[in-house]
């Protein structure tokens, strides 16, 4: 399980470079982004190395900010990989309220990062079908 980082802020030029410079010089380290566009607001969801830490300096900067815990899932990168992740969690019932990925070696394997109101009972779940978790820091 990950904590991500959200951070809540006007959907305005600056914003992205503020948050990232703040936390670089704090020696936190950035390894996924997610930018979730609202309109006038959106919501900067940050996978870090040190996510309380992060948390709080961008709190101590006059960020809002909140942490949201994440399931990180490792799959193969091949056609219905993704379908098969998400009967899985239907057949569960679970609901994902968010989620991206990407490729990190092609045709071999993905990371995928999943938001759901039970990510406990995600987690669980989708471990106890073979799928690799990836723990958080």
């Amino acid at each position: 399980m990950y904590n991500a980082v959200s951070v809540f802020m006007e959907n305005k030029s600056g914003k992205l470079a503020k948050v990232t410079e703040v936390l670089a010089k704090n020696n936190i380290n950035i390894f996924m982004i997610d930018v979730d566009d609202n309109g006038q607001f959106g919501v900067l969801r940050v996978f870090t190395d040190k996510p309380k830490e992060a948390r709080d300096i961008l709190f101590d900067e006059n960020f809002t900010v909140a942490l949201e815990k994440s399931v990180i899932v490792e799959i193969e990168d091949k056609v219905g990989s993704i379908s098969k992740l998400f009967k899985i969690v239907d057949e569960a019932g679970l609901n994902i309220k968010d989620a991206s990925g990407c490729v990190i070696e092609q045709g071999s394997k993905a990371y995928f990062a999943m938001r759901s109101d039970s990510p406990e009972k995600l987690e669980a779940v989708l471990a106890d079908n073979g799928i690799k978790i990836l723990k958080g820091f």
